[in-house]
């Protein structure tokens, strides 16, 4: 008994080394400077794709495109005819009267457009002038006849084209209101010639009327026009001067 007493101890002690000895061989198979990982409840996921917080989206600094839909850059001013007016003024020298006398046509008969940029700069490929001197009408029938079928032929050329090309004294910018007045330069056509015209204009621009009257003049050579030579007359001044009252309204491009 006292036998079996010292022999449990001695089986003990030689399990308890033999279990020592087999964790410290267990220990040093792995590197000392390697570090385990730490157990995790969840698996882990291997992908290509790129983190959700990382999708491809627009740089914040990134300026965006400026649109150009609706911006206006130009103005378009179309004739109203029925408030418009164009006139020749020529001086003569009937028979029978002391003094010279202005012999004076007028027509209603005038259209347009005219497209004008915000610096005041012209567009002369969209901007055009008609007037029709077929309908010219003065206080003489005879003189108005006279000049249709001899002096301006207007069985065969009727219309005379202005095509205005730029403008000269006119603000930096065009202004939305107020009193303006410069110089237009442009290209007329009398019948079959066509010249260099300046028309000196003064005016009211108030929202989208512009309300004025223009003026310009020539000698009768400039156009290679024939004055008129009737027994009625007896002398006509060599310079034509030429007149338009204008109401021009602003419209949509």
């Amino acid at each position: 008994m006292i036998h079996n007493i010292f022999r449990f101890p001695l089986v003990m002690g030689i399990l308890i080394f033999i279990l020592v000895g087999c964790s410290t061989e267990q220990t040093q198979l792995l590197p000392t400077d390697t570090a385990m990982p730490e157990p995790t409840s969840e698996p882990i996921a291997i992908s290509t794709l790129p983190p959700t917080n990382t999708a491809t989206t627009p740089a914040e600094d990134e300026t965006p495109a400026i649109a150009t839909e609706g911006v206006v850059d130009r103005l378009k001013f179309v004739i109203v005819s029925e408030n418009s007016e164009a006139r020749y003024r020529v001086q003569e020298q009937l028979a029978g009267f002391d003094l010279p006398n202005d012999a004076v046509g007028s027509t209603r008969a005038i259209s347009g457009v005219v497209v004008i940029g915000l610096d005041g700069t012209i567009d002369p490929s969209e901007s055009r002038i008609e007037v029709d001197l077929s309908t010219l009408t003065s206080d003489q029938s005879r003189r108005d006849n006279f000049l249709r079928n001899n002096t301006l032929r207007t069985n065969q050329f009727p219309l005379t084209v202005f095509v205005p090309e730029n403008i000269s004294g006119f603000p930096d910018e065009l202004p939305e209101s107020g009193e303006v007045a410069f110089t237009l330069v442009g290209n007329l056509t009398i019948m079959d010639v066509t010249r260099s015209v300046e028309w000196e204009v003064i005016g009211n621009l108030q929202d989208d009327i512009f309300r004025g009257q223009a003026f310009t003049s020539f000698t009768f050579d400039y156009f290679e026009i024939d004055q008129p030579r009737v027994a009625s007359v007896l002398s006509i001044e060599d310079t034509i001067r030429l007149e338009v009252d204008f109401t021009l309204q602003r419209v949509d491009n």
